[in-house]
């Protein structure tokens, strides 16, 4: 079977559903695709995929992909099933063969939309310091510096607030959610938009 790795967009009304629904629906277009993928192995087979790193609900992304094996079809004619299946929200992009390990992705860009008072200097002031925020887990809440899983943030003044383009940890050991860097500098923010953008491995090289 050919090694094949999708990637797609999320975007739009698709922002409203989390990762579990995600995976539902790209499971029920793989099948609507007529497209013929391994299964796991067991007494409930399924088809086998591994998906990017969960992303929170209300967030978009430019990059999310899921690995495969599929048999029958070349890349080209995978990709043009596949993105006449994929339901609104959901947008193929892409079909290849996989070139790094997921388990080599170490960062996320993300773009970050804040509508805020807040000026441009003084987010810039605020995140060249520590980051203390609460995380709340299995343990309860407790309170964690987030400015060591920050690679690089730039900020910019928008007509309604700030604009953020950050660089963050994304590997399975290390991981933040963008929404604390806007929840840092303005926990009443009236909106915040987080579109993710791409990946990149250690050396700041791009995932694919």
């Amino acid at each position: 079977m050919l090694p094949v790795r999708v990637f797609f967009e999320k975007k739009d009304m698709a922002r409203y559903i989390s990762h579990l629904d995600l995976q539902r629906a790209v499971r029920r277009a793989v099948e609507r695709s007529g497209l013929t993928v391994r299964q796991t192995e067991g007494f409930n087979p399924h088809p086998k995929m591994v998906f990017s790193m969960p992303l929170s609900m209300y967030q978009e992304s430019l990059c999310e992909f899921v690995d495969m094996e599929m048999d029958g079809a070349g890349y080209d004619e995978i990709a043009a099933r596949l993105a006449a299946a994929f339901p609104p929200g959901l947008r193929v992009t892409a079909a290849a063969a996989p070139v790094f390990l997921v388990k080599r992705i170490k960062y996320a860009v993300y773009r970050i939309g804040i509508v805020t008072s807040l000026a441009a200097a003084e987010a810039e002031r605020a995140l060249a310091g520590p980051m203390p925020v609460e995380k709340r887990g299995k343990s309860g809440v407790r309170t964690l510096d987030i400015r060591p899983l920050i690679r690089d943030c730039a900020v910019a003044q928008t007509g309604d607030g700030l604009a953020l383009d950050a660089t963050v940890d994304a590997s399975g050991e290390s991981y933040l959610n963008p929404s604390y860097i806007a929840a840092f500098l303005d926990s009443a923010a009236e909106d915040v938009r987080v579109l993710r953008r791409r990946f990149l491995l250690a050396d700041g090289g791009a995932f694919c």
